[in-house]
């Protein structure tokens, strides 16, 4: 929602901190705020994108009293509650936003506000009295702090790029950068593209009086599991009744609201829930939400048509972003410096579907992100659940039948028993040995032994690998347009609920995510409700390589540059590019490997030798 920048005992003139400060204008375009202590020991800077309270009273960094001063990037979204919990106690407020809620929840409750947040958050404030500074991250990362520090003291940013120029020796991850195996793993660590610059963790706190961090956990999810109906029907209910309060938390907005909607079963059923709130309670009356679709015409990834039918059914009209990769091509090193990171797509299409968002009003999303990692929307994962069930029993059989189903690229229909031994062959030896070297988990937690390998597996792609690396880039591909994109899946609520269920109320019957179709079909469309096939949000990364990026990668990877880089094997590259673009049955994994090969390259000419310029 913001951009914050922070510096303790360090000194840094004004004019450059400023400077730094406004590298974070995109991510808040409404306001700039800079805070320096009587001591001179504390500098704290803010950038603004305003959703609630859109006067000065909300502005930051904010000061109560003469001791503590807050800059705060993030939404709490239970702040009308917690606010009429503190004025009981006989605080008062001068704003009706949330950032004045979150500082005097601090000083009422100390540290301990940190479990009374539903939200998402990074977080500096800093005690005049005490002289230190009190920093936390949401329970899972959500949104992004970056630290370091400089020949004198501590530093910290929501993005690497305003900590750059206050680093004195900067360097290369060389091991981090040029390994693509790495690119879905490293977000959860502490590690960063660059060496000097370090991740603090989600769901942490920590207070540094000395320029040290030594990160605590506040917030574990296999410590604060809940006792679950029995029944299945009775767990739709909660799981219907959790969600939607969910969606209403987040609705709470004093801009225009939306959704990026792609037509499948996360997004439609956000959408889906936020429009039924509107028109069931008076708290939303007269509100309207707006759904913008990414329209990529003549390519596989392309899903208007069921975007349109979740629209027609709500009476909405979508707004289509028509993502042009000409256009794109031009932006694209302005995107990847805003982007800062490397992954196995380009960022266009998201940037460009966020871009349309703020072009027609809307300031904040409701999206469907988490909700694969929760309970089971990624195809690779569907076959863990064999190893819960008996070997050759019926559960195998609806295994089976979801695994094809959600593989798009299987058009033709193949008898029961030809699909049945095809699968088994596909995938027998991790079936049966149970080997994935990508879904380790410690053995040491008594929690997570308990778990099945399905839910495991979901653990592991929720907490340590693909959730985080998405939530990264999402925040990116939003704040580059100054939109706040909020998650009704990543409510903590429905977290502990999804992990304290089982594989079978996740995977009933032979569809994934059951639990989301079966508590939300009465408000959906049943084409949604009944659709298997998984597209996802990715760039047709074929067919542009093939066709209008064909002449930019085949000059760059011939330019001298690329040949001189350090971050890439040319000869590989060369390969892997030409692979795609002279083969008529390239696959999308092909031109995907490709591309993330080339990141690093266009990484460090995009991103990293212009930031070291500033």
């Amino acid at each position: 929602m913001c951009g914050i920048l922070g510096a303790y005992r360090c000194n840094i003139e004004p004019e450059r901190f400023g400077k730094c400060l406004d590298l974070l204008s995109h991510r808040g375009p409404d306001g700039f705020g800079i805070w320096t202590s009587d001591d001179n020991i504390c500098q704290l800077g803010h950038r603004r994108l305003a959703i609630i309270d859109l006067s000065d009273r909300s502005k930051q960094p904010m000061t109560i009293g003469s001791r503590y001063t807050i800059v705060f990037n993030g939404e709490i979204y239970n702040y009308l509650e917690l606010k009429e919990e503190l004025k009981k106690k006989g605080y008062c407020f001068k704003s009706s936003g949330d950032a004045e809620v979150v500082l005097i929840s601090y000083i009422e409750w100390g540290k301990e506000c940190l479990q009374r947040f539903n939200g998402m958050w990074a977080l500096a404030i800093y005690d005049s009295l005490s002289k230190e500074i009190f920093l936390s991250r949401d329970r899972f990362g959500v949104k992004p702090l970056f630290y370091s520090y400089n020949e004198e003291g501590f530093i910290f940013s929501s993005e690497m790029k305003s900590l750059i120029p206050l680093i004195g020796k900067k360097s290369i991850n060389k091991n981090l950068i040029r390994n693509r195996l790495l690119i879905n793993k490293y977000e959860a660590t502490e590690q960063c593209l660059i060496n000097e610059i370090y991740r603090f963790p989600a769901g942490s706190y920590a207070i540094i009086s000395d320029g040290k961090v030594l990160p605590k956990k506040f917030w574990k999810t296999l410590d604060n599991l809940v006792e679950v109906p029995k029944s299945y029907n009775e767990q739709c209910e909660l799981f219907r009744e959790l969600f939607f309060d969910s969606c209403r938390l987040r609705m709470r907005s004093d801009v225009k609201i939306g959704t990026a909607l792609s037509g499948g079963l996360d997004s439609s059923a956000t959408i889906c829930s936020t429009v039924y709130l509107i028109n069931q309670s008076n708290e939303f009356k007269g509100a309207n939400v707006g759904s913008v679709v990414a329209r990529m015409e003549n390519t596989m990834l392309d899903e208007t048509y069921y975007a349109d039918i979740v629209a027609d059914y709500l009476g909405i009209k979508n707004i289509y972003a028509d993502i042009d990769p000409n256009e794109g091509l031009k932006k694209l090193p302005d995107m990847l410096f805003g982007f800062e990171e490397v992954y196995y797509t380009s960022p266009i299409p998201m940037v460009q579907t966020y871009e349309t968002l703020r072009e027609n009003g809307i300031l904040v999303t409701l999206d469907g992100h988490g909700a694969d990692e929760l309970w089971g929307g990624y195809i690779e994962d569907i076959m863990y659940s064999c190893l819960d069930t008996r070997i050759f029993g019926s559960d195998w059989k609806d295994i089976m039948t979801t695994y094809e189903d959600m593989d798009v690229l299987n058009a033709q229909k193949q008898n029961e028993v030809y699909k049945y031994i095809k699968f088994l062959a596909k995938n027998a030896v991790k079936i049966l040995l149970g080997v994935n070297n990508d879904k380790k988990y410690d053995p040491t937690d008594k929690n997570l032994k308990k778990m099945g390998h399905f839910d495991r597996t979901l653990y592991n792609d929720f907490h340590n690998t693909i959730l985080p690396t998405l939530l990264r880039n999402y925040d990116r591909y939003s704040m580059l347009n100054g939109v706040e994109i909020c998650m009704p899946f990543m409510d903590y609520r429905l977290v502990k609920y999804a992990f304290s269920l089982g594989w079978k109320s996740k995977f009933n019957g032979n569809a994934s995510k059951s639990i989301i179709r079966d508590s939300l079909g009465d408000i959906m469309p049943k084409e949604i409700i009944n659709r298997k096939s998984k597209i996802g949000f990715n760039t047709p990364i074929v067919e542009w390589m093939k066709g209008p990026w064909r002449d930019f990668v085949q000059d760059t990877i011939e330019s001298t540059e690329f040949c001189n880089s350090d971050l890439v094997n040319p000869r590989i590259v060369r390969r892997m590019v030409a692979n795609v673009i002279n083969n008529d049955s390239a696959t999308y994994k092909e031109a995907e490997r490709a591309w993330s090969k080339l990141m690093p390259f266009l990484w460090k000419k995009y991103f990293y030798e212009r930031a070291i310029k500033i």
